[in-house]
């Protein structure tokens, strides 16, 4: 082969392969190109509908949502125990007036006691001098009425026996039979013994000496 025939052969080698690199790199760069505008193209409308969506709060931690819970529990066992403070508060203030009523009550009845308690000595002291009074009035009396039983006695001990005794079982059957014992009290013994004696009735005579008997002896009195 002649030196000008290998020439013309190795640059038709070379074109072709320059021509077949040439070719390739285009090729290469235009998907490389359609590819880079595809990709803008997708992060672009990716943007453009992240632009038209709505904002998104980002979602709080869960250690912040448990704090927030365990705040609220102790918010509301703070107002369940203020609640219970004031209605203990109010029991007590009930409780409070109740015994303040009742002291007020105890009052009264103690001042209503004291003006009884006063009352009743007053009246009993009134009684007493009332009785005392009696007492003296009955002394008086019984004084006078000795004072009359020893006059009547002394002039029945001046009677005859049998008229006396007449006299004394008139008394006894007109139910004043006490009248006549006193009388033979009062009388001499000597005298009252006659008197009985001359009584005919022997069952009144026998009233008549257990009655004296059941009374005491005036004449000691005197």
């Amino acid at each position: 082969m002649t030196s000008g025939k290998l020439a013309i052969l190795i640059l038709m080698g070379l074109g072709a392969a320059t021509f077949g690199v040439s070719y390739g790199l285009s090729l290469w760069l235009g998907a490389g190109v359609g590819t880079a505008a595809a990709m803008v193209a997708g992060d672009a409308a990716k943007d453009a509908a992240l632009a038209d969506a709505p904002l998104e709060e980002p979602a709080p931690p869960a250690t912040a949502h448990l704090e927030e819970k365990h705040l609220m529990a102790l918010v509301h066992q703070v107002r369940a125990k203020m609640d219970e403070c004031r209605d203990r508060e109010k029991d007590l203030s009930a409780q409070e007036k109740r015994i303040q009523i009742a002291c007020d009550d105890l009052r009264r009845e103690a001042q209503q006691l004291e003006t009884l308690r006063t009352h009743m000595a007053t009246a009993a002291a009134k009684l007493r001098e009332s009785r005392e009074a009696l007492e003296q009035t009955r002394l008086i009396v019984a004084a006078d009425e000795q004072s009359s039983l020893r006059r009547t006695a002394a002039i029945y001990d001046k009677m005859d026996a049998a008229e006396a005794a007449g006299i004394i079982e008139s008394m006894c059957k007109n139910a004043q039979d006490a009248d006549a014992v006193k009388i033979l009290q009062f009388m001499e013994e000597r005298t009252a013994a006659k008197v009985l004696a001359a009584i005919k009735d022997k069952d009144l005579v026998a009233g008549i000496t257990q009655k004296m008997k059941r009374m005491h002896n005036p004449k000691q009195e005197g």
